[in-house]
C-alpha cells in the first residue's frame, strides 16, 4: 500500500492576489461580541497566506469603541510546532486609535510572504474595545496550531475551543521579538481576540 504524506504547507492551485485589494489572514471564523481579551497583552491568531504575496497595510476592525484606546499590530513566522516566533516580519509600532467604530489601518514596510502559516498579532491599551474576533465555537484554530489540551482541541458545546494565543507584553513597547517566548492558549466561546488582515501592494 502506499502510504500517503502531508505536505510541508498546503499549496493553493490558480490562487493568486490582486494588487492593493485587501484581505484576512486566513478564513477563520468571526464573531462580534466580547471585548478584547485585555490590556498589555499580545494577542495572535493564525494566519495563512495562501500564494506569494507582498503586503503593506495591516488592519482590523472595530465594532464598538473603547474610550481612549489604542492598538498596535503585527505579524510573525510560525515555528513549525504551531506557535509564532522571532522577530515581527511586519510591525505598527506607533498607536492606532480604537476610540471610534470602523477599520484601523495602518502602513508597515512593504514586506514579501512565501506560502504558509504566519501569526498575526494585536495589543492595546485604555477602554478595551470590541472588535470583530476570532470566537471560540470552531476547531480551525486548533487544527492549524494544535492545542495544548485535548479539551481545547476538540469543542465542548461551543464553549472551550481555543481561539489563539497570548504572551503578556506592555503597550508601551514595541512589537516583540518571540523566540522563545512562553504561550498561553485562549479558550471559551468568545475570548475577544481581533481578526487581522492585509493589503497587497498597489
Amino acid at each position: 500500500m502506499i502510504g500517503l504524506q502531508r505536505p510541508a504547507w498546503r499549496q493553493w492551485a490558480g490562487v493568486g492576489y490582486k494588487p492593493g485589494r485587501y484581505y484576512p489572514f486566513g478564513a477563520v471564523p468571526v464573531t462580534s461580541t466580547g471585548a478584547v481579551n485585555a490590556a498589555d497583552r499580545l494577542l495572535l491568531h493564525p494566519a495563512e497566506i495562501m500564494a506569494p504575496v507582498t503586503i503593506d497595510r495591516l488592519f482590523l476592525r472595530v465594532i464598538t469603541a473603547g474610550a481612549g484606546s489604542s492598538v498596535k499590530m503585527g505579524l510573525w513566522r510560525a515555528d513549525g510546532a504551531g506557535r509564532p516566533t522571532g522577530a515581527p516580519l511586519a510591525a505598527v509600532n506607533a498607536a492606532q486609535s480604537t476610540a471610534v467604530a470602523g477599520v484601523v489601518e495602518a502602513a508597515v514596510s512593504p514586506v514579501r510572504l512565501e506560502p504558509g502559516l504566519y501569526f498575526a498579532g494585536s495589543k492595546f491599551t485604555g477602554t478595551l474595545p470590541t472588535c470583530t474576533s476570532v470566537p471560540g465555537t470552531s476547531m480551525l484554530v486548533a487544527w492549524w496550531c494544535g492545542a495544548d489540551t485535548a479539551a481545547n482541541a476538540i469543542q465542548n458545546g461551543g464553549t472551550n475551543q481555543m481561539s489563539g494565543v497570548y504572551v503578556a507584553n506592555a503597550f508601551a513597547g514595541d512589537m516583540p521579538d518571540l523566540t522563545g517566548a512562553s504561550f498561553t492558549e485562549l479558550t471559551g466561546a468568545s475570548q475577544g481576540l481581533p481578526v487581522l488582515g492585509f493589503r497587497v501592494v498597489p
